[in-house]
């Protein structure tokens, strides 16, 4: 094989990965479930008849439509009391009307615990081990900070108050907003000072002195803590808009107190890249949560321009297409394992995991009112959840609900029966190099 067709290969596999993670590995008044007939779409009996579990699908009905379909999965313990647990499986990029069913279901829910690998200081909460507390509530006040700042080189001022901030953030990303929620509360659970001086020209987060004892914990703009920007339109909206499509976080609102993020922080992820000694493969190195790098979505934007000349036009529906077929076989998730690497796997998948089910047993334990709890997370990590959930906490199956994620009409497509027949046969034959 000549260097060109392998360094072609290497490329499309590396593709192929960064799809399959993008999509499914990644990333107000509510009132709780109390039954299973409350959820629509449940057929118990079935779910219970299935031998696997499934989180993805592909619904097709030849000649009509392709839809790729993701479930949302319902869990009760086997016997006694305790919370029902949702595993609410997500697409990073999608249909808009599934990610207004998938608000609709979590809505439902007393907790959401959601995925995304985020700055130091995003994960709120008390923190118990004493030695700790004021480290997580310095990361915190640096967190705000950079929102500050970049409020005021938006704005050519400093926020009146941590409100302000949330409020100003909520208009371009509802995810940052929910972590200026919980970076305001510092790790004892006190609500964070914040000042700025008389002329404007300063600000100071800090903890309550009344409180804060020994502790001195204080942030001000002396402290040149860089902007933390947000961005208008980043370029995974552009790539979902090529195609037809949304992404995640411009659908869903995160912005509510029952909103957690339970992932790693960006130090927690480079800690453990570094101790596993993973090499990361170029593949592997631009996935961080559900995120992905600008050069994958660059590269796939290409494939979007370059599918563009090769269908006339058809490019949205072949991509989709490509999207369906690609996630709709249970293959590919390993296959994208085994491209990272076993190490960075066990990283992106099972410890991030491990964090959702720490979450999860302590929720159980100390928050005894909490009726209902939801793990909104990409359909990659759902098998190892519904597991250890059934396992570790002896819940059983109560439901579950499928939701069209990403469909094309092929009624009214320009992709026909044999443009469908070569992407399946495409997707084959690079498993198959991917395993060799």
């Amino acid at each position: 094989m000549t260097t060109m067709l392998k360094q072609r290969r290497l490329r499309f596999q590396i593709l192929l990965v960064s799809i399959a993670s993008m999509t499914a590995i990644g990333f107000g008044h509510h009132t709780s479930p109390t039954s299973a007939a409350a959820w629509p779409g449940d057929d118990p009996a079935a779910e219970r008849a299935e031998r696997t579990e499934r989180f993805l699908r592909v619904d097709e009905k030849p000649g009509k439509t392709i839809t790729l379909e993701i479930a949302t999965r319902r869990y009760r313990p086997v016997e006694g009391d305790g919370p029902l647990i949702g595993l609410v499986g997500v697409a990073h990029i999608g249909e808009r009307d599934f990610y207004l069913a998938l608000q609709e279901e979590l809505d439902r829910y007393d907790i959401v615990l959601y995925e995304v690998v985020s700055p130091d200081g995003a994960r709120g909460g008390i923190v118990n081990d004493p030695q700790k507390r004021a480290e997580a509530t310095r990361a915190r006040l640096q967190l705000l900070a950079g929102m500050i700042e970049d409020y005021r080189l938006r704005h050519g001022r400093y926020p009146v108050d941590l409100e302000s901030l949330r409020r100003d953030v909520t208009e371009m990303n509802t995810v940052m907003a929910n972590w200026v929620r919980s970076a305001s509360i510092d790790a004892w659970g006190d609500r964070v000072m914040y000042e700025t001086d008389e002329e404007g020209a300063g600000f100071q987060l800090f903890r309550d002195v009344e409180k804060s004892l020994e502790n001195e914990l204080r942030v001000t703009e002396a402290d040149e803590v860089p902007a933390l920007p947000l961005e208008d339109e980043n370029i995974q909206t552009q790539l979902a808009k090529a195609i037809n499509l949304a992404f995640q976080f411009d659908e869903v609102d995160y912005d509510a107190p029952h909103w957690r993020q339970s992932d790693m922080t960006h130090t927690m992820f480079r800690r453990a890249l570094k101790a596993s000694g993973a090499d990361v493969d170029p593949s592997a190195e631009m996935l961080m949560g559900t995120s992905f790098s600008a050069r994958v979505a660059e590269m796939l934007l290409r494939m979007v321009r370059m599918l563009d000349r090769m269908t006339d036009g058809a490019v949205a529906d072949m991509v989709k297409v490509f999207m369906i077929e690609l996630l709709g076989d249970e293959t590919i998730i390993e296959a994208a394992k085994g491209q990272m690497g076993e190490a960075f796997a066990d990283i992106l998948i099972d410890q991030r995991n491990d964090i959702v089910l720490s979450d999860l047993e302590r929720i159980m334990r100390e928050e005894q009112h909490v009726e209902s709890i939801a793990v909104f997370y990409g359909a990659a990590h759902m098998d190892h959840f519904a597991e250890s959930i059934k396992r570790d906490f002896a819940y059983e199956l109560d439901g579950a609900s499928w939701y069209p994620a990403i469909r094309v009409d092929l009624e009214q497509s320009r992709v026909d029966q044999r443009q469908l027949q070569q992407i399946r046969m495409m997707l084959r034959r690079s498993f198959r190099q991917m395993a060799q």
